[in-house]
């Protein structure tokens, strides 16, 4: 953090991210209860020298900076104190800021592993999280969620005895062998007995010579009433309403109804033909086959996926999906492994239900582990609609997703042609576009962006001219007319007729 930086996070005053304490001559006990909350929420920073009094605040800094650090040093060392230090040198600074020495401690987000983060010997008592501008005490069903959630077992491999074979094997469990031989005809599990299968798949465990359901087979395959004489909070919920101010829902399906199996697997294709029911498909063929899809599609079926796949069944509330007019709001409960940055970038992979997961992507439903919230906002971004507000918050612990479902159907309604380009030029983008070994990473993403922009821009109006594309894109005409004129030159871009009363095409 520079120090422009930090006179900026004074200003702002506390907040989620920003405790600030007295401390002129010793260390505030205090400090502690914020350290934890940091580690064990989002992370944040204390800063040691500034009073607070009426909702105002004030540098009073502190008088011997480096007798306050040997203190806090000696005590985040000490177990009987703090049960873990996550805290580097780096992570403890001081800055002088209008005479005034101001000691800076930046608290990272703790990992999975090192949470919770608690004080004096007592994890259900010691261990705090960050709420708006202040800290507050963990309930013991927050405790145990993060103690869950430090093992490298996945939590979906549990098994449970009172649970019968009988049980798992199901209709739903029959209708996920037939989508799985459809999928792959040819595939040696479909010659395999069902316990057999169920084994290879992680329905199943073999302990003792017995064959026990693990929580995935349960949860995906077995009925409501199964379900919750193990997880007596699980729940799921979906809700649809044409008009927000009506109170009244227009289709509702709860697992705890009684008219279908109330199981994951089923909830997922009953919600995925219900949310995408009214989307518009334009009229296009491939060969003599029909499109049925575009990339949104596939997005809004890959959130959904996510929302059941990384959902804590221990928690509370359940998993909720609401269908409004102008949003679809996707809500699980659990916090994220990851951070929200991480999780968003791709690459990193940590989820919460790996069996459950496999199980779900051995039918073509979920993507590659790492990689699905980055693909989901990535194609947002490049059909230029607003990207997906992903949440989290705590007590309980909850991840919501809220996508804007107004933009998103008539995205759905335009041209398919726009995105199929986007996504097909995405892949040559690398090699034809902006590759001058001089050139910075930076600026080859950004030319091959402006050029999926006006690909797709063009394809859902051949007539735009170059400065309404000029507008759009926030550019200038020559810019543009550069990238236009590298887009011919590659065989992605045609011009019909003349430069004025003439149109373009997009080549596929």
């Amino acid at each position: 953090m520079t120090k422009e930086e930090l006179i900026l996070l004074i200003k702002k005053g506390e907040n989620e991210k920003a405790e600030f304490k007295k401390a002129t001559n010793t260390l505030p006990n205090s400090i502690w209860d914020s350290y934890s909350a940091f580690a064990n929420t989002n992370g944040g920073v204390i800063i040691l020298g500034i009073n607070e009094n009426k909702g105002k605040y004030f540098l009073t800094g502190v008088n011997d900076s480096g007798k306050i650090i040997t203190e806090f040093w000696n005590q985040i060392n000490n177990t009987q104190k703090v049960n873990s230090n996550i805290l580097f040198n780096k992570n403890v600074i001081v800055e002088n800021i209008d005479g005034k020495e101001l000691i800076v401690i930046s608290v990272p987000r703790a990992n999975r592993q090192d949470k919770p983060i608690f004080l004096n010997n007592n994890v259900l008592t010691g261990t705090f999280r960050r709420n708006a501008d202040g800290d507050y005490k963990c309930n013991t069903s927050e405790v145990k969620t993060m103690l869950r959630d430090q093992s490298d077992e996945s939590a979906d491999t549990l098994t449970f005895e009172n649970v019968l074979l009988s049980d798992v094997i199901t209709e739903t469990f029959r209708r996920y062998r037939i989508r799985f031989k459809n999928l792959k005809p040819n595939h040696v599990w479909n010659n395999i007995t069902d316990e057999a299968f169920l084994l290879k798949i992680g329905g199943l465990k073999r302990l003792n010579n017995k064959l026990i359901p693990t929580l995935a087979g349960i949860v995906v395959f077995c009925d409501e009433a199964v379900i919750t004489s193990v997880l007596p909070n699980y729940f799921l919920d979906y809700r649809e309403k044409q008009n927000v101010e009506d109170p009244r829902w227009v289709d509702r399906v709860s697992s705890n109804s009684g008219n279908w199996s109330g199981n994951i697997f089923d909830f997922y294709f009953m919600v995925i033909e219900k949310v995408l029911a009214n989307a518009k498909v334009p009229f296009q063929l491939k060969g003599i086959t029909r499109i049925d899809e575009t990339p949104l599609h596939a997005a809004i079926r890959e959130a959904i996926a996510n929302t059941l796949i990384h959902a804590d069944f221990y928690g509370t509330r359940g998993i909720v999906i609401e269908k409004l007019p102008n949003k679809l709001n996707l809500q699980n409960p659990g916090a994220f492994r990851l951070s929200i940055k991480a999780a968003t970038q791709g690459g990193i992979s940590d989820p919460r239900n790996t069996t459950i997961f496999k199980i779900f992507s051995l039918i073509g439903v979920g993507e590659c582990a790492g990689s699905g919230l980055h693909s989901i906002h990535y194609v947002w971004e490049n059909i230029g609609l607003n990207t997906p507000l992903l949440n989290e918050t705590f007590s309980p612990s909850r991840v919501s997703f809220s996508i804007d479902w107004n933009e998103t159907e008539k995205s759905l309604g335009k041209n398919i042609k726009g995105s199929e380009v986007t996504e097909k030029s995405s892949g040559k983008t690398e090699e034809r576009f902006g590759v001058n070994e001089n050139n910075s990473e930076k600026t080859e993403k950004s030319s091959g962006k402006t050029s999926n922009r006006i690909l797709f821009l063009i394809a859902n109006n051949n007539n735009i001219t170059i400065p309404e594309l000029a507008a759009k894109l926030k550019l200038g005409t020559r810019a543009i007319e550069k990238q236009i004129e590298n887009l011919k030159n590659n065989g992605f871009l045609k011009r019909l007729g003349p430069a004025k009363g003439g149109c373009w095409e997009v080549v596929e």
